[in-house]
Order: structure tokens, then sequence, then C-alpha cells
């Protein structure tokens, strides 16, 4: 199959022609030699037949007489005959009475057989035929035919082979003459497709020259290149109002980005600028407030000292607020210092400023790594998480826990709690400045923890999600990328 499908139309054209007529001649051939062999056979044996019957109508009186010379003298006839090569005539009773043989000629005589009888044996045909008057059998007739068959039926091939290879040599002629004129439009309009691919040249057409199927093929060829011609010029059109689509895009966008970003520079300056303009007023309050108090603390009932108590808090949590909002937007334009920092050294640390008592265990089973990164902000990063995760706990018995597993170009990191777990539904507000969910806690937080944790991720590079199970605790997933330096020093061993 794989020979068939690499050869060539004109190829395929002669070689199927060939095949196809080959067996055809084949067929007529060996169907002509097997009549022209039963021919030989039947004109053999009818013209033996007719010589076997004259000599036993010749021998009949001499066989009814006893005349053993008359019978021989019709034997001697026969030798006109070259083909008989042997003749023996027998009475009624199966005795041989008299034969003939040929000269230098020797055969095998078979047993008599009593009725007419006509076989051949090798080349030999053996005829038997009784010698029969007025419906009695008188003697018998035997003879031994050199048909000389083999031979006629070789020279009968020979000539048949010839006619055989004749007709083979005209065929392959006829169908070399035949591929050359039907594949030679074919050829040509192959050759034109490999210029046109070649050169991505659309506009040549290939001339028609017949009104058949071909003409046909060519004049939908010509029609196609002409389709893909306009659809060329049409496609290089519509380039070049894309490429000037995309430039006038590109400007508005770069127009607009820079806008945006003046826009988000100027908010985030004003943001920074009022939070920090609402530092001096708030600490006036603050200070007005408590000395309001020490100074009439005697003549206020328990209310008002209850109110101005209240609005101290408020006022504190106040400052908290924007001592957070100029942390946060303070992270805008934090410049990175990367440093390799000891994780479980920083752990310490933190644990040392959250000053935890013995109902909450920070529990990390894992050696942590070593990497570079912003200790200062990683360490805020692990401070929040775990003052969250402490803070909205209720729980008697406060559990955090905290995992950490290398991948090649990531560290992942968990901190999970034991807490009161947080809604699905809330899962994507929680990272949002000023959100708080727990109202118990309003007059404590700021909502700023998990909002400046995601800010300092997204600074590092990294990504941050939440699973959790409202009642069944809270797992925080972030991961950090490793830097290329650090890498580079693992590949040879140096951490």
């Amino acid at each position: 199959m794989k020979f068939w499908l690499k050869l060539s139309i004109r190829n395929k054209i002669i070689l199927l022609t060939f095949i196809i007529s080959t067996i055809s001649i084949t067929f007529v051939s060996v169907l002509f030699a097997v009549l022209e062999i039963h021919q030989i056979r039947s004109s053999i044996i009818s013209s033996s037949e007719v010589d076997a019957r004259l000599t036993a109508e010749n021998c009949i009186v001499a066989l009814e007489f006893g005349y053993k010379d008359r019978i021989t003298e019709y034997l001697e006839k026969l030798r006109v005959n070259e083909s008989i090569i042997h003749a023996i005539v027998y009475d009624s009773l199966g005795v041989e009475i008299a034969n003939y043989s040929a000269a230098n000629k020797k055969t095998i005589i078979p047993a008599l057989v009593k009725y007419r009888k006509v076989y051949f044996e090798g080349g030999i045909l053996h005829v038997f035929e009784p010698a029969i008057s007025e419906g009695e059998t008188v003697g018998y007739v035997y003879l031994n035919v050199d048909s000389k068959i083999n031979s006629l039926i070789a020279e009968r091939i020979k000539i048949i082979v010839l006619i055989f290879v004749a007709i083979s040599i005209f065929t392959f002629l006829l169908a070399y003459w035949l591929q050359a004129l039907i594949t030679k439009p074919i050829i040509k309009l192959a050759e034109t497709t490999q210029i046109i691919s070649s050169q991505q040249n659309f506009s040549i057409q290939v001339e028609k020259q017949s009104f058949d199927e071909i003409g046909m093929l060519y004049d939908e060829f010509n029609e196609l290149i002409r389709i893909i011609k306009i659809k060329e010029i049409e496609r290089d059109k519509a380039e070049l109002e894309l490429i000037s689509l995309n430039s006038d895009l590109e400007s508005k966008i770069q127009l607009r980005t820079q806008r945006l970003e003046q826009a988000n520079k100027e908010l985030t300056e004003l943001a920074y600028i009022s939070a920090h303009d609402l530092k001096t007023p708030l600490r006036g309050i603050g200070q007005l407030i408590s000395s309001l108090l020490l100074e009439y603390n005697n003549e206020f009932d328990f209310y008002v000292k209850e109110q101005i108590e209240l609005l101290i808090g408020r006022v504190k949590r106040m400052d908290s607020l924007v001592d957070g909002m100029l942390f946060y937007t303070g992270l805008t334009h934090e410049k990175l210092k990367f440093q390799l920092t000891d994780l479980n050294q920083l752990l310490n640390e933190v644990k040392a400023k959250l000053g935890t008592d013995e109902h909450t265990e920070i529990i990390c089973e894992q050696e942590l790594p070593t990497f570079e990164t912003d200790k200062n902000l990683f360490s805020i990063l692990l401070f929040n998480l775990i003052k969250n995760a402490i803070q909205f706990n209720n729980k008697e018995r406060k559990t955090v826990r905290i995992e950490f597993e290398k991948q090649y170009a990531n560290y992942n990191f968990t901190v999970a709690d034991n807490g009161n777990g947080i809604d699905e539904k809330y899962h994507t507000q929680i990272f949002k400045i000023f959100k708080t969910l727990n109202s118990d806690y309003a007059t404590e937080t700021t909502g700023m923890g998990l909002a400046v944790v995601k800010k300092i991720i997204e600074l590092l590079n990294g990504t941050i999600s939440v699973s959790s199970v409202s009642g069944r605790g809270t797992e925080f997933t972030f991961s950090i990328p490793v830097r290329q330096s650090v890498l580079q020093l693992e590949e040879f061993g140096m951490f």
C-alpha cells in the first residue's frame, strides 16, 4: 500500500493499465489454449475413430470366413497413416489374428477391451472398435496412434506466448501514450500549484486546453485562485486597518494608563496627607478629653464618666485607623529590602511581640526556611495573620498552627486556627480595607489586618487564599516565589 501511495499518477496509470491488460490477455490466452487443446484432442480422436471403424468394417468378411491373409493385407494399408504405430485384429473370442507395427517404433499393448473405447495415455491414443455384422460381434480392432498431441500443444503454446508478448508490448506502449494524454494536464496543474505556493503569487492562471472533466477542474482551480487573490487583498487591507487601529488604541491606552497612574498617585497622596493631617486634631481631641476627665473627675457622675471613657476609646480606634491607613498607603511607595531571613528566628520575635497567654498555643513543628525576603514586611505579615487567628477566636483553648511546604519555585505557608471560622460568602470580602465581620470586636479592631497581609503578599509577587468552615476554624494559605538568586544557591548546595 505504501509503495502504491508513493507512485506518481503517471506511473499509477501505466501500472494499472498494464496489470488489467495483462490479466485480461492472460485469461483470454489460457481460454484460447484450453479450447485449442480440446479441439486438437477432438480432431485426433475423431480421425482415429474413423480409421478404426473403416478397418473394422473392411475386416468383417475376413473375420467371418477366417481369411487371415486378407486381414493382414488390410492392416498393411494402414502404413500410409504414419501416426498409427500399431494395429491388431482379434476374433470374437479375443484371440489375436493379425497385427501391424510401424518400423522402429515400440509400444506397450494394453489388454483387449471388448467394447468401443478411446483414451489417451501420455501422448498415445488407444482405440478399441468392435467389428459387428448383423448385430453380432465377429471381432475387434485395436489401433495404437501416436497423436503427437504434446508437440502440437507446445507449438500452439509458443504461438500464444508470442502473441501474448506482442500484445503486452503494445498494451504497455498504449498505456504510456494514454497516461501522457491524461496526466499531462494534471501534472501541469500540479506544477502551477507548486509555483503559486512557493512564490505566493495568486495572479497566476492555468490555460484551459480541453472541455472535459479536466477542463472543468482548470476552471474551478482558476476560480479558486481568483477568490484567494481577492481574499489576500482584503486581508492586507484589513491588516493595514488593524495596524492603524492598534496604533490608535495603544496611544489611547497609554494616555489613559498615564492618567490612571496619575490619578492613583494623587489619590494615594491625598489619602496619605489626609490621614497624616487627621493625626494632629485626633491627638488634640484625645488630650482635651483626658484633661477634662482628669480636672472634673469629681464633678462628673457615673454616666458622664462612662460616655467619656467610650469617647476616649473611639478616639483611640480612630487614631489606630489613621495609623493603619498611613501604613497601608505607605506600602504603595515601599521599596523592598531583600535580605536573608531566618523564619524560625522571625517567628520567635513575632511570638514575643504578641505576648500570648497560657490559653493560646502557637505551633510550628517544621523547620522553617532561610530565604531572601523583606524581613520587616514578612514580620508584619506573620504578626497580622497570627493576631487575626487569636483575636477572632472565642474558644477557651486557642491554637494556631503554622505549616510549610517547599516547591521548586515557591514557598507555601499555611496559618490555621481552631477558631470560629468564616462563612464562605465572606471569603472575598475579608481582604478589603476596614472590613470587620464580627461586630463584637468592632471597638477593638480597625479592619486593616488582612488588607495589609494581602498588600504585602502582592508586593512579594505572591498569592493568598482562605479555606474555612464556620465554627471549625480557618486556614490561610499563601505562596511566595523563590528569588532566582536563592534558586541558584540551592543548586550549588548552599541552602
